[in-house]
């Protein structure tokens, strides 16, 4: 499925593949690239240099956290196979929906992954659908600002 109009594209090339590609914003982002080059606009220049390295520093010490937390939960899940022997193999599969609060979903892990419709409603799609939309804008805005600078 492809729609197009004058300066914006959108296709859905599978189900969970949706791509948007626009040239709608091109003016506004040659105006502040034009804007923060001016000399004039030093402040708003190194005012926007020191959000990007700290984004930098923030994204490092949010990849570092999760190598930690990935590594404390691997380090529970050997721990706890090499002290108890191996676990039992698992049930079939129940033909009923699930979730958290019904199925009495507990992990002993520090990381739990967030499944629509398996560890989560799929009513939370409401609310998981727009975050990830939201990020992905305000990343992309940080894709401009650092080619404005």
């Amino acid at each position: 499925l492809q729609l197009n109009s004058a300066n914006t594209t959108v296709s859905l090339t599978s189900l969970v593949h949706l791509t948007i590609q626009t040239t709608a914003f091109n003016k506004i982002y040659d105006r502040f690239v034009s804007h923060t080059s001016n000399p004039k606009s030093r402040n708003l220049r190194r005012a926007l240099e020191y959000f990007y390295k700290s984004g930098i520093v923030f994204g490092c010490l949010g990849m570092l956290t999760g190598l930690v937390i990935l590594a404390w939960s691997n380090w529970t899940l050997v721990r706890k196979i090499v002290l108890s022997g191996l676990p039992p193999p698992p049930e079939p599969p129940t033909p009923h929906r699930r979730d958290m609060n019904s199925h009495g979903y507990t992990s002993e892990l520090n990381v739990n992954p967030i499944i629509p419709g398996v560890t989560v409603p799929l009513s939370d799609l409401f609310f998981i659908v727009p975050a990830i939309l939201l990020s992905q804008i305000f990343h992309e805005l940080g894709h401009a600002v650092s080619g404005a600078l």
